[in-house]
């Protein structure tokens, strides 16, 4: 079959023509993206500069705070058993990883209004066995968006434990989102977390 009437005779170099604007097309596209990085690298590193300071309180500070009817221990013994939590936790549905100072984790979180859980890699950087559990997780880069997600442990005189699930929020970035934005999804996400928990160790007992 001659394709020459269907296509044309200029058809070979119409598509030389069309391949040279793809061409363009993605060159450009490629500079605006180099410039896109660039730019955001700037925009990191002048950002920390200008807002983060290391040392400041946090932005804001999401919790949850729960009592549980047995000792800090027992408490302690079921929230570092990370195999477990596939078992019995809502929020933290998944943790690939040893509880230990320093230790890097990979934790497939998820809350009611995510359409698909989040996998993040925090370090755990409190380790008080007993006491507290807390790991620091980040977007991208140090001074973006930093939080800080710690359980503290209370023993009652009374007996019994206070639980306090919060999560402090760092970076420029999060100077942007306010806390009213996330609050009330991540709020309930800590405290189906902490009833779940409370639920776990005073039935194991």
């Amino acid at each position: 079959m001659d394709l020459v009437p269907v296509l044309g005779h200029d058809a070979p170099r119409g598509l030389h023509r069309l391949r040279g604007r793809v061409g363009a097309v993605v060159l450009r596209l490629a500079l605006v993206g180099c410039g896109t990085v660039a730019a955001l690298f700037v925009l990191v590193f002048a950002g920390r500069a200008l807002f983060v300071d290391v040392d400041e309180e946090p932005l804001y500070t999401i919790e949850h705070t729960i009592e549980i009817a047995a000792e800090p221990a027992e408490v302690w013994a079921v929230l570092a058993a990370f195999e477990h939590y596939p078992d019995w936790n809502p929020y933290a549905v998944s943790i690939e990883g040893r509880p230990g100072f320093e230790e890097r984790l990979v934790v497939t979180l998820e809350q009611d209004d995510w359409d698909d859980p989040v996998v993040v890699t925090p370090t755990i950087l409190k380790f008080e066995p007993g006491r507290a559990l807390g790991w620091q997780g980040r977007v991208l880069l140090p001074g973006i968006h930093d939080t800080f997600h710690v359980w503290e442990l209370t023993g009652l005189s009374a007996g019994g434990t206070r639980l306090r699930q919060y999560e402090d929020f760092r970076g420029w970035l999060a100077r942007f989102v306010p806390a009213s934005a996330d609050r009330p999804a991540i709020e309930r996400a800590f405290r189906a977390m902490n009833e779940a928990l409370k639920t776990r160790v005073e039935n194991t007992r």
